[in-house]
């Protein structure tokens, strides 16, 4: 997670992997949270698949890790 830049949008939690200007690859690929809940949703980039619900922050967060794309 240190190597992420957190980036909080209208109700979600993005984990972007770099800072603009982007070098055209996509910064993006992450899992995020939706957070309103509990429950806390996990969605891969673009709302492609929901990942989970958790009951916690934390569980959130494990979700993400779990589901990080390797570069």
């Amino acid at each position: 997670m240190r190597g992420l830049y957190p980036f909080p949008t209208h109700g979600t939690l993005h984990f972007l992997r770099s800072v603009p200007p982007w070098s055209g690859s996509d910064p993006d690929d992450v899992p995020f949270i939706v957070y309103g809940g509990p429950p806390y949703q996990v969605y891969t980039a673009g709302y492609a698949a929901l990942l989970g619900e958790v009951a916690t922050p934390a569980e959130a967060i494990v979700l993400v890790v779990g589901h990080v794309p390797p570069r």
